[in-house]
């Protein structure tokens, strides 16, 4: 904690505007703030009320459609949490709903010949499979 400390008396001499005692950042842009930013924009691309194009139709179909698209324009992973939402229409509410997920990622799998990696909580393209 000394190491952390040092450092952060370090910038409150470069910028004494910015940061204050006790770790308090009094700046208007921090790179948090910043990443949340990105990631609301991501959440509301998907889950606007008046969608673009490519939007609609990720919010039409049945299950695994709606899946498909979902994947065809998203880069990166996705919260297993977040992608029930976008797919079902309601919040995840337990395991069961989860499970539900699982079995629509297996279904796109044979329906599309799209394989999902899951780690950590998030599903992604498994780009390893993809390519073979």
């Amino acid at each position: 904690m000394t190491e952390v400390r040092v450092l952060w008396n370090k910038l409150k001499c470069e910028a004494r505007e910015l940061y204050g005692n006790h770790f308090m950042f009094l700046g208007d842009r921090c790179l948090f703030s910043l990443c949340l930013d990105k990631q609301k924009s991501i959440n509301q691309n998907l889950l606007c009320d008046n969608p673009k194009p490519h939007e609609e139709m990720i919010l039409k179909g049945n299950k695994i459609t709606k899946l498909f698209n979902i994947f065809k324009n998203l880069n990166g992973p996705i919260t297993k949490e977040e992608l029930f939402h976008l797919v079902w229409g309601v919040p995840a509410q337990d395991k069961e709903d989860l499970a539900k997920l699982s079995h629509a990622v297996s279904r796109l799998h044979k329906e599309f010949g799209i394989r999902l990696k899951s780690k950590r909580g998030c599903y992604c393209l498994d780009q390893d499979k993809e390519a073979a």
